[in-house]
């Protein structure tokens, strides 16, 4: 689960296998968390299902910041019709490459900036609204006492005493993850070996995805599905 995977709860399912109890205070404090900024690391199926019950103020922090994201989105949905109309003009009147090269650039923003606003209002939750990333908050089930408790978790392995810190590597552009995101097999023996078979959990997936380069040395995105799941 190097990349992404994808994750499906339907909370009446959970009551009936295992009962357990929806978190309020913690997703609250994960709604409420730096105002809402945590919201860009929840994926919007919990977002739609979880963010209804909690309490208003929770739901305004959330709902700012998706009007900002809206407003700031449909600004840039305006620079990038512009620029695309501006090159084909050019396009129109002399062909170049570097004309060529913008109105290609401006209508892939523009398709992805017109899907990122269609979600934002979109009611209907479709699979990929499940999907979550190192980082982003998924609902996990722990035992809590003698029952079941459902909590927002984050994809991110960390070994306990470590600093925040310890999730990165790099400074400024270079910052980047430091790989303890997932815990490669050949590993588990070696640095998380006092974690393994001790502290370690199990979360069922519908799927996973994984980064690849192919032989020409493009990113591919593969998608697994488990036949047996």
């Amino acid at each position: 689960m190097c990349y992404a995977a994808q994750i499906e709860a339907d909370y009446q399912k959970l009551l009936r296998a295992f009962g357990p109890v929806l978190s309020l205070t913690e997703f609250t404090a994960l709604w409420l968390k730096d105002k809402g900024k945590e919201r860009n690391k929840v994926p919007k199926a919990v977002i739609d299902t979880v963010g209804p019950l909690l309490p208003s103020d929770a739901q305004e922090s959330f709902g700012a910041g998706f009007r900002v994201d809206e407003f700031e989105m449909q600004a840039e949905l305006f620079t990038q019709k512009k620029r695309l109309a501006d090159n084909e003009r050019k396009l129109a009147a002399k062909h170049t490459k570097t004309a060529e090269r913008e109105v290609g650039i401006a209508s892939r923003a523009i398709e992805r900036l017109t899907g990122k606003l269609a979600d934002l209002h979109r009611n209907e939750l479709k699979s990929r609204d499940w999907t979550f990333y190192p980082q982003w908050y998924a609902p996990v089930i722990i035992r809590e006492g003698d029952g079941y408790v459902v909590k927002p978790m984050r994809y991110q392995l960390r070994k306990p005493g470590l600093p925040v810190s310890s999730d990165w590597v790099g400074e400024g552009k270079n910052r980047r993850l430091s790989g303890t995101y997932n815990a490669r097999r050949d590993n588990l023996g070696r640095y998380w070996r006092r974690q393994f078979g001790y502290t370690h959990g199990l979360i069922v997936l519908s799927s996973f995805f994984e980064n690849v380069t192919d032989a020409d040395g493009a990113n591919q995105r593969l998608q697994f599905k488990p036949t047996h799941r």
